[in-house]
């Protein structure tokens, strides 16, 4: 039994939805047990909403439950440090800082 927990979660694909999927009550990843009827029919809503701004504002508003409802408080975001040359070419910035030495070229 415990009254709170750390947990960790970053996003697997560039898309709002992998945030608010994770609080859906049938999501296995919901580690908050937390259920809401109307928050689990906005994300319906949104998956099968074709405009992408219209799906982005429904998103926005089952975030905004999150926010307010509060089964969660994030309280720490990961933060990612970098440096770089002009004269080193191939690092490429991705979403999960994860660098891929093999494509790396240093002109000399």
């Amino acid at each position: 039994d415990y009254a709170i927990a750390t947990v960790a979660w970053y996003g697997d694909y560039p898309d709002a939805s992998t945030f608010t999927d994770k609080y859906l009550s049938s999501s296995k990843q919901n580690d908050c047990g937390w259920i809401n009827k109307i928050y689990d029919d906005l994300c319906a809503k949104a998956v099968k909403e074709p405009d992408a701004d219209k799906r982005l504002r429904l998103l926005e508003q089952a975030e905004n439950m999150l926010d307010s409802e509060v089964p969660i408080a994030p309280l720490y975001h990961y933060v990612n440090v970098s440096l770089n040359r002009d004269n080193v070419f191939g690092v490429d910035a991705n979403p999960r800082n994860i660098t891929v030495f093999k494509s790396i070229v240093v002109k000399r």
